[in-house]
């Protein structure tokens, strides 16, 4: 058996809009394996 087809560790996405930061993700760990269905 292989391991996960995605992992993302310590995930950040952070948005910018003028002065303005909007941080959308912090630290957000996450495992996707075969077979499994996200949205």
């Amino acid at each position: 058996m292989s391991g996960p087809l995605v992992i993302c560790d310590n995930l950040v996405k952070i948005y910018k809009v003028a002065d303005l930061e909007v941080v959308a993700l912090q630290g957000l760990d996450l495992e996707v394996n075969q077979g499994e269905m996200i949205s």
